[in-house]
């Protein structure tokens, strides 16, 4: 066998060893801390209270509910947990409007899915 060979076969081994195991996988993403929400308080905390709360988030975005409506600031926090055949998905929109917090939307799943060939 040549210099290293024997290391390269267990490398290879323990490679599909890994590959046939339950990994967990995480997406890049923050779960805030849903208990940080009682502390918010509808249209009198700031942006500046949010942030501390629940910490910096995934993204940013507008909405707008109706044409009557102006625009609202979303804060978006995202995190996706995928271990084995099973997929956790965390969504929060934090709703601002003028950096006072309007509210926000918080929506879980947990989903268990078959690949097929």
């Amino acid at each position: 066998m040549l210099p290293g060979g024997r290391f390269a076969v267990a490398l290879v081994v323990l490679m599909l060893a890994g590959a046939c195991t339950a990994q967990t996988v995480h997406i890049p993403g923050t779960t805030p801390p849903v208990e940080a929400l009682t502390a918010l308080e509808y249209r009198k905390s700031t942006a500046a209270q949010v942030r501390s709360a629940l910490g910096e988030p995934s993204g940013y975005g507008m909405m707008r509910h109706s044409p009557d409506v102006p625009l609202a600031r979303v804060w978006y926090y995202e995190r996706v947990l995928v271990k084995g055949d099973q997929i956790r998905l965390h969504i929060l929109l934090v709703y601002l409007h003028d950096e006072i917090y309007q509210g926000h939307f918080w929506f879980a799943a947990d989903e268990l899915y078959k690949t097929t060939l």
